[in-house]
């Protein structure tokens, strides 16, 4: 069986995961090749796990919130470019703003049923939304690398680790001293190396200081930050607008921030991301294998769906110029709706390809895998039932002193991830 089917068999819709890369209007594309995998019975919108950077990353988190994608999903994408058009300047230096806007769009018309106001933990859309998304959408977003100034106290902080370390080492102390203990002992060696020869010792750390941080320099590199526990609606949608932000194009900032952190568009570290915890991830690319996103990315190699990779038809009636330029620029409706054909029709042809196109199959096989993966898990419950009343009995026949503790079972893993 293809990995896909595997991964289906083995825990339903829980173990199939999909990432869609950068994209930019092409978009759309996504709107098509999803659609088409949800009526192959491969993905269920309630279940699936999904990731994206940039344009990928909007249309995941749209996913995750249930939202359908011949509706809500095309409206938001409508609202956006639409929005980016009426600028006369495709939102150039406002596309921050825009995806704001387009993301406030959709949740007018995600659907039901949402919790009631009063709802037991809080309710209403903010409480619907999050338990929608959470665990689900995965959000990827580029750190910006450390600055010299961080590197140089980065730095300094290990030496002075490693120095201390190795003193408190040479003093012999048994046990391991308190940083009080360690201090002393670093100042009072400071001292004697001042009074004898001192100078040679301090001239030759400062050496190793600034290779260290030559070193550092020559490596930094931006990292992936991938995201998938929001603490509200507008946390999320803060997530978006990040893993979107091309510095000059969105705003007219050079970055932007998110929790604290300073970000920019994730495409640009990671071009086609993956959901964590998951069997197998399908790839999808809005652009053609072996290509890059608005030519500001490495090619993507890894795609499993991508613009004629499998029906032979390339980009359709649009030229590769053409095709490319839609990253920036997709006014006219006839071609939007046009590029989500093509991803629908890509998306068959891969399913045909790789024995994947029986949607009652799939569907068969997504049901006995969430079965097994349920049966599993309540055996494995009670596996640690058992565990700790068999821990609490053998504490309470030891004069009372045994207590039994139970685990988290790797709870809020997955949470926020930094990778690189």
């Amino acid at each position: 069986m293809h990995p896909a089917a595997q991964a289906l068999a083995a825990g339903g819709y829980d173990a199939l995961g999909v990432g869609l890369s950068g994209s930019g209007f092409l978009a759309f594309f996504f709107v098509g090749a999803l659609a088409a995998m949800r009526d192959l019975g491969l993905i269920d919108q309630k279940s699936t796990k999904f990731a994206g950077s940039s344009g990928g990353a909007i249309i995941a988190l749209a996913s995750a919130l249930h939202c359908p994608y011949e509706t809500c999903a095309r409206a938001m994408a409508d609202h956006l470019v639409d929005d980016c058009a009426a600028t006369g300047r495709s939102c150039f230096g406002t596309l921050d703003r825009a995806i704001e806007g387009a993301l406030g769009k959709a949740l007018t018309l995600l659907p039901g049923p949402m919790l009631p106001e009063g709802a037991a933990g809080g309710g209403g859309v903010n409480a619907t939304v999050l338990r929608r998304a959470n665990g689900r959408a995965f959000v990827a977003m580029s750190l910006a690398p450390p600055s010299r100034c961080e590197l140089e106290a980065s730095v300094q902080r290990q030496m002075q680790l490693e120095r201390r370390t190795r003193l408190l080492r040479e003093s012999g102390g048994a046990g391991r001293p308190s940083n009080a203990t360690a201090e002393g002992a670093a100042g009072a060696a400071g001292g004697d190396g001042a009074e004898d020869g001192g100078g040679g010792d301090a001239a030759a750390e400062q050496q190793q200081r600034a290779a260290a941080v030559a070193r550092a320099v020559r490596a930094r590199a931006s990292k992936t930050w991938l995201v998938s526990e929001f603490t509200s609606v507008e946390d999320g949608i803060a997530a978006a607008r990040a893993s979107s932000f091309i510095p000059g194009f969105s705003a007219p900032r050079a970055l932007s921030t998110f929790r604290g952190r300073v970000v920019f568009d994730g495409m640009l570290t990671t071009p086609l991301p993956c959901p964590t915890g998951v069997r197998h991830c399908l790839r999808v690319s809005a652009v053609p294998r072996g290509e890059s996103v608005m030519g500001l990315t490495a090619p993507i190699r890894e795609a499993d769906v991508a613009p004629g990779l499998w029906s032979g038809n390339g980009t359709g009636r649009f030229t590769r110029h053409e095709w490319d330029a839609f990253t920036l620029s997709l006014g006219r409706v006839a071609d939007r709706r046009e590029v989500e054909r093509l991803g629908y029709a890509e998306a068959v042809a891969w399913a045909r390809a790789n024995g994947l196109a029986d949607a009652a199959r799939n569907r068969a096989l997504a049901a006995r895998g969430a079965a097994a993966a349920a049966a599993g898990g309540r055996a494995a419950a009670g596996g640690r039932a058992a565990a700790l009343e068999r821990a609490a009995a053998a504490g309470a026949g030891d004069d009372g002193a045994g207590v039994a503790r139970g685990g988290t079972d790797g709870a809020g893993a997955g949470k926020s991830l930094v990778v690189g």
